[in-house]
């Protein structure tokens, strides 16, 4: 009986590690997911903007998802939900929702343009980080659990 608790700690411990492993493996997926709709967001919001005569609470607000990822309050000011993004990309997102709508069509365009680029160079090394770290991650849970038990026993 006493090794049956013993062993079935020991699997805890490993099970624990490894699901800290996958969560943390996951914040980088989410990450990238996250910025790919964003840059994808702000192409469709560009050509919006430059054939749409609508308003900009309609054209931000009839984005795919949307609410997945943020949720515009009234005056119109953008919301974000928790996304896995970073500090840095929080910051690069609230600056676009703030300069969308200032000036003519053809500025606003720009702004998307430069703000597109700016998310599309985050999402690559987004991307680069997750291929290099994620399956990293996984395992070094999974055996810094598996070296916990060792240990214990």
């Amino acid at each position: 009986m006493q090794y049956i608790v013993k062993f079935l700690g020991l699997v805890l411990i490993t099970a624990a590690t490894t699901s800290i492993g996958i969560g943390l493996s996951n914040q980088l997926k989410n990450r990238v997911t996250a910025l790919d709709w964003y840059v994808t967001s702000i192409q469709l919001m560009s050509e919006k903007i430059r054939y749409s005569s609508a308003e900009l609470v309609k054209v931000v607000s009839g984005l795919p998802m949307s609410d997945k990822y943020f949720f515009v309050r009234n005056p119109f000011q953008i919301a974000l939900r928790g996304s896995g993004l970073e500090e840095a990309d929080e910051k690069v997102i609230y600056e676009f929702f703030g300069q969308l709508g200032m000036g003519d069509t053809e500025q606003q365009v720009k702004i998307c343009d430069l703000y597109k680029s700016e998310l599309s160079v985050r999402l690559n090394s987004a991307k680069q980080e997750f291929a290099e770290k994620a399956k990293m991650l996984k395992s070094l849970g999974f055996f810094g659990g598996l070296g916990i038990a060792i240990i214990l026993i």
